[in-house]
């Protein structure tokens, strides 16, 4: 239940710094919608994979051998948000697409907003951790900023 709230938590909190940068995003003629495209796109491809990747090779291979808490708490919440960051990902896709940047920029946001709930779960729940998670984390988040970024350059 706690984690829960904590996603509408940060799912609010993601939407009120959006509306805050839709307002201080200048309107900059030079910037080019069709290249954030081409760089958003493969982006979103490639972490897709990677995250279903990571998800199938690491975090269903540790619930499979994982039998107390909290680490099983831990592993099924992460596996469960980096589903739903999946299916926001699909959905900036869409939005890039379609060149719907603002909710592009949405969809985006939210994806770190699942992200960043595991390693929430991770360190509320004080759960074992192993160095490919951790890297996993911090890449996720490079990422995810740098496309949040490219798309909030062209969101309005």
């Amino acid at each position: 239940m706690a984690i829960h709230i904590n996603k509408i938590s940060i799912l609010l909190t993601t939407l009120i710094s959006i509306s805050i940068s839709q307002q201080t995003i200048a309107n900059d003629p030079n910037v080019d919608k069709a290249n954030v495209k081409n760089l958003v796109t493969p982006l979103m491809v490639s972490t897709i994979a990677k995250t279903e990747e990571f998800v199938k090779t690491n975090i269903i291979t540790r619930l499979a051998t994982v039998k107390e808490n909290p680490n099983k708490d831990c592993l099924d919440t992460c596996k469960e948000v980096y589903e739903d960051a999946v299916d926001a990902m699909k959905k900036t896709l869409k939005s890039v697409d379609e060149g719907n940047y603002v909710e592009a920029l949405v969809h985006v946001s939210a994806v770190g907003s699942f992200m960043g709930t595991c390693k929430d779960s991770i360190e509320e729940i004080h759960c074992d951790v192993n160095p490919e998670m951790t890297k996993f984390e911090d890449w996720s988040h490079g990422v995810i900023s740098d496309a949040t970024t490219k798309i909030a350059s062209v969101a309005h």
